[in-house]
C-alpha cells in the first residue's frame, strides 16, 4: 500500500493499492489484485490521520476476504514512516492506531501472516507512483463525500492557541493601558513573532516607566516632568528615543540606518521594532540612564 497525499492546503484523499506478495494456490497476485478506493477527510485532518486512515482500510478490505488459510499472507506498502513509527510507539493511542493494531492482531489471530513496511516514495517504483496520480486524481474530486472527521489534537490545540489569541488582542486593543507599549506592538502576534531582546533599558523604553522624568514626576518621585537638554520639554521615552539632545551621538547612528533606507525620522515606531529592530536595540541599550 502506498498513499500519496496534496498538500494541507487542499481537500484532503486518499488511496491505497495494496495485497502484494500474496500467493493463492502457487500463484503469485502481484499486480494482478489491486483494489482501489478512495477516501476524503475533513480539510482540518492531518497528513499523518491520511496516511493512517489508508493503512486502516486496506486492513479492513483484507478482513472481508474470504481466502484459503494456507494463503493468508499480506505485506502492505506505506511510504510514511511516521505513520510506521506511530504505530510502534504504545505510548500513541489514537483511535486509527489503535483500530489498525486491534485489526492486525485480529487477522493475526484468524492465521494471516500480515506485514506493514516502508517503500520510499517518489523513487520510480510502480504500485507506489500510480497510487501517487491516483490519490492526486482523487483530490480533485470536489463531490466526494467527507469520509473522515477526527480533528488531530494539533488542530485543536491549534484552534485554541489562535481563540485564545483573538480575545487577548481584543482586550489589548480595547485597554486604555499600555498604550505606549501598543504604538509599538499593536498586536499581540507582532509581539511574538519579534526577535525582540529583554533588558533593563529596553524594558523601559518600550513601557514608557522607569527612570525618565515624567514617570517619576507622575508618581510623586521628581519636582517636575521636564528633560535636562532644554527645560522646557517632557522627558518621556518618546522624546528620549527621537529628539533628547543628552542622547544625540547615540541617536545619530539610528537616524544613519533609518534614512539610508529612505525613511524620514522618527519613523513609525512600529518600525523600530520591526524592521529597525537590530540599530534600535543598539541606541537604547547604549543610553547612560545616570544622565537622566
Amino acid at each position: 500500500m502506498s498513499p500519496t497525499l496534496p498538500s494541507p492546503q487542499l481537500h484532503f484523499a486518499n488511496l491505497f493499492q495494496f495485497v502484494v506478495d500474496q500467493e493463492v494456490n502457487g500463484l503469485n497476485l502481484i499486480g494482478q489484485l489491486r483494489p482501489h478506493r478512495k477516501f476524503h477527510l475533513a480539510d482540518w485532518c492531518s497528513n499523518n490521520q491520511a496516511e493512517l486512515l489508508a493503512i486502516a482500510e486496506a486492513l479492513s478490505w483484507i478482513s472481508e476476504q474470504n481466502i484459503p488459510e494456507d494463503a493468508r499472507k499480506v505485506t502492505l506498502w506505506t511510504d510514511s514512516q511516521v505513520s510506521l513509527d506511530c504505530l510502534r510507539n504504545l505510548k500513541i493511542r489514537t483511535q486509527t492506531v489503535e483500530w489498525i493494531r486491534r485489526t492486525v492482531w485480529s487477522l493475526r489471530n484468524g492465521n494471516w501472516r500480515v506485514a506493514i513496511r516502508w517503500v520510499r516514495a517518489h523513487d520510480g517504483t510502480v504500485g507506489n507512483e500510480e497510487a501517487d496520480r491516483l490519490a492526486k486524481e482523487a483530490a480533485m474530486d470536489e463531490e466526494a463525500e467527507v469520509s473522515f472527521h477526527l480533528a488531530p489534537l494539533t488542530f485543536i490545540s491549534r484552534m485554541s492557541s489562535d481563540a485564545s489569541q483573538r480575545e487577548w488582542n481584543r482586550e489589548w486593543n480595547l485597554s486604555q493601558k499600555g498604550r505606549h507599549t501598543w504604538n509599538f506592538y499593536p498586536s499581540i502576534s507582532a509581539r511574538r513573532k519579534s526577535e525582540l531582546q529583554i533588558s533593563y533599558k529596553m524594558t523601559q523604553a518600550l513601557t514608557g516607566h522607569g527612570r525618565n522624568k515624567a514617570s517619576l514626576f507622575r508618581f510623586g518621585q521628581a519636582e517636575d516632568p521636564f528633560c535636562g537638554c532644554d527645560g522646557v520639554t517632557e522627558q518621556t521615552w518618546d522624546h528620549l528615543i527621537n529628539g533628547c539632545q543628552l542622547f544625540e551621538q547615540e541617536r545619530s547612528r539610528l537616524i544613519r540606518k533609518v534614512m539610508l533606507t529612505g525613511e524620514l525620522w522618527p519613523p513609525d515606531a512600529r518600525m523600530l521594532v520591526g524592521r529597525f529592530l537590530d540599530p534600535f536595540s543598539t541606541f537604547i541599550n547604549s543610553m547612560d540612564l545616570e544622565l537622566l
